[in-house]
């Protein structure tokens, strides 16, 4: 069942984000210029907190690792644009309980995000370099498996990124991108995996917080150019 659940989540949003890049695909003809964004990144070790009721603080840290993903880039005016993007993280992750450091948990964790947010841009759009802050926001679909226990959960949690970078256009059409993000995502109620170090009981788990930090490179193409190029 939680295999279904989890199916039908990843299906849906990913059914959203493809509307979403093909409206802004149809309207760049029409209106302004539209960007296709690769993107690869190496996510440093991150970690996540969360409370156990009154009584304990569970802490844990996910492994560091490689992320992908490739969003499309809408240009509002010279220097600002509207994002959707996807991106996908594998990783493993570990659990620890502070009152008994002895109560540890492993598990295999895969994270898929679906985000949009506003691109703001130092130097118009016809400069070969562009430095550039973002701010987005969305969800992130969590697909944890538990090895030991042959036990799998999906949690869909609330994500919020922010990052700066500069672009470098190599031709009119073809650019590259670095750039460093700080993204965190929470639910407010329950939300950690089926399995905690207390076994399966996720109804005194309250508050969980998760973040991780990033560094990458892309690559951009236009796919229309700009009256003004």
């Amino acid at each position: 069942m939680n295999k279904k659940i989890t199916a039908m989540k990843k299906i849906i949003c990913k059914v959203i984000l493809g509307f979403t890049i093909a409206c802004l695909a149809m309207l760049s003809p029409v209106f302004g210029q539209t960007i296709l964004n690769g993107y690869g990144s190496y996510v440093l070790k991150g970690g996540y907190n969360s409370e156990y009721g009154n009584s304990d603080f569970l802490h844990g840290r996910t492994c560091d690792g490689l992320q992908w993903g490739a969003g499309v880039e809408y240009m509002l005016s010279e220097k600002y644009g509207v994002e959707a993007m996807y991106l996908r993280r594998n990783t493993q992750a570990f659990q620890q309980s502070k009152m008994d450091p002895q109560k540890t948990l492993s598990f295999n964790l895969a994270l898929n995000y679906i985000m949009a947010g506003l691109n703001g841009y130092l130097l118009p759009s016809t400069s070969k370099l562009q430095p550039y802050g973002s701010m987005l926001a969305g969800v992130v679909v969590e697909e944890i498996d538990f090895p030991d226990n042959s036990i799998s959960s999906s949690i869909t949690k609330i994500a919020w990124a922010v990052r700066l970078g500069g672009k470098y256009w190599i031709s009119q059409r073809v650019g590259v991108r670095l750039q460093a993000q700080w993204t965190s995502f929470f639910i407010m109620d329950g939300g950690l995996p089926d399995m905690t170090v207390y076994g399966l009981n996720t109804a005194d788990i309250n508050f969980p917080i998760a973040y991780q930090f990033e560094v990458g490179t892309g690559l951009m193409i236009k796919l229309n150019r700009n009256t003004r190029d």
